[in-house]
């Protein structure tokens, strides 16, 4: 992060804590790091040459990190620190834009403002930057927004919002699913997508990346059936199948792939290349493949994939591989250890607002799942989507499409209550696979 530039700020002691507070506020919490506040407080240490020594302190802080043109200086003009010191080495070590900034209080909230506003780092701009990404029926921030101060929480939509990242589905060709030319010396591929009964599936995307950026007498269609289990793949002499898709989330569906593969496997061998992974879903799958004696068959190439942890960092040492257990048992016990990404940052949030998530998520999961499943199985169904499906909590989406580990609260509608409040949920990305009200594809 250092590397995109730091804003350095050097405040009064008094005003430490206000800055520091109003900056938590509007931050994102991923630009945490891009963002020094520092304070003259060791000024009560010295008795002459006061700011020369304050200044030597902050300059000894500002040192910890590396040159940048994008590193910026905001002093508070009161503070008890030799600007000219501060200003001096700024300059003669190059360390970052050489418009540094004296200003009264008023004036630094504001110049704050302004820089973050310009960075995209304070949380509307950011959110209002990543809905532009999504491509469905134009998302609304405002009006998703207003739902939660109208149940009596307007920090969580706030908090919900820091976090959005919207990724489009074009730009994986660019990174995870770039060709380099040792790739293909000496080797004979198909380059695949599944192809299945979802018409507004991810897997359209993927093929069009595909015709579009591989040779396209190498692209094919590999069929898969869920319903029965069966995965097809093109009668062709390579010698191995790559199979491109979006994201492996908790590698269910993948699993389930891979039986159908042990049950009739292809005549060459097949490596999995996803734009996204998790730690749980690589968990998942690679103990399957060993689990299924794939090892010589199967692989995942997650090289070039961007990476979101779910799991608690520490894990009992038997399920780090998950040797001695069935598939189903692993996939079930590494549930337990799943960190809930929305709430990652857990001085954060109140128990109060988690828990206000997860009973406004579990009303939308039974909305949705409502007469989907049998009337007696409704409720411990919608539990395992109340904060997501895996209660992954997660705020990242395609452009395209919602995976269904998100928060319910981004992504699905229905009436829902709290305490003595109600509102009519509208998502903030909406999918006319998945919402009951039809009026929600059309402009408000």
């Amino acid at each position: 992060m250092a590397s995109q530039g730091v804003l350095f700020i050097v405040v009064t002691a008094g005003q430490l804590s206000k800055v520091e507070t109003s900056i938590r506020d509007v931050l994102i919490p991923s630009a945490r790091e891009r963002v020094r506040v520092i304070s003259d407080a060791s000024a009560k240490e010295y008795k002459t040459d006061i700011g020369y020594c304050v200044a030597r302190d902050i300059i000894a802080i500002m040192a910890a990190y590396p040159p940048c043109p994008g590193n910026r200086l905001l002093i508070e003009r009161d503070v008890k620190a030799s600007i000219v010191d501060l200003s001096g080495w700024w300059e003669a070590e190059d360390f970052g834009n050489l418009d540094i900034n004296k200003l009264t209080p008023a004036a630094l909230a504001r110049e704050i403002k302004t820089h973050f506003k310009a960075e995209c780092l304070d949380w509307r701009t950011h959110a209002q930057e990543e809905v532009k990404k999504f491509d469905g029926p134009p998302a609304n921030l405002e009006m998703w927004l207003q739902q939660f101060s109208a149940l009596g929480f307007p920090k969580i939509g706030q908090k919900i919002a820091a976090q959005l990242r919207v990724m489009r589905i074009t730009d994986l060709s660019h990174v995870a699913f770039a060709q380099k030319p040792a790739d293909i010396f000496g080797i004979e591929r198909a380059n695949c997508y599944v192809e299945d009964d979802d018409e507004g599936g991810s897997w359209t995307e993927i093929k069009s990346l595909l015709v579009h950026g591989v040779e396209k007498s190498t692209v094919r269609a590999i069929r898969w059936d869920k319903k029965a289990k069966t995965i097809i793949f093109p009668d062709v002499a390579v010698d191995e199948f790559v199979i491109y898709e979006d994201g492996l989330w908790s590698g269910s569906e993948a699993v389930r792939r891979l039986r159908a593969i042990a049950a009739n496997p292809p005549n060459a061998n097949v490596v999995f290349r996803f734009g996204v992974v998790t730690d749980f879903g690589l968990r998942v799958v690679r103990q399957a493949i060993r689990s299924l004696n794939l090892n010589a068959k199967v692989r995942i190439d997650a090289s070039a994939s961007e990476t979101i942890i779910f799991l608690e960092k520490e894990l009992a040492e038997h399920l780090n591989l998950g040797s001695s257990i069935a598939p189903e048992e692993y996939y079930s016990a590494l549930h337990n250890h799943v960190k809930p990404l929305a709430f990652g940052i857990t001085d954060d949030w109140t128990e109060e607002e988690t828990v206000f998530c997860e009973s406004v998520g579990d009303q939308l999961a039974r909305n949705w799942l409502k007469g989907r499943i049998a009337p007696e199985e409704l409720a411990n169904k919608a539990s395992l989507f109340a904060l997501g499906a895996g209660r992954f909590a997660s705020t990242v989406i395609f452009s395209r499409s919602v995976p269904k580990v998100c928060l319910p609260l981004l992504w699905l509608d229905g009436n829902v209550a709290h305490d003595t409040k109600s509102v009519q949920w509208r998502p903030l990305f909406i999918d006319a696979r998945r919402v009951s009200d039809q009026s929600l594809l059309y402009m408000p």
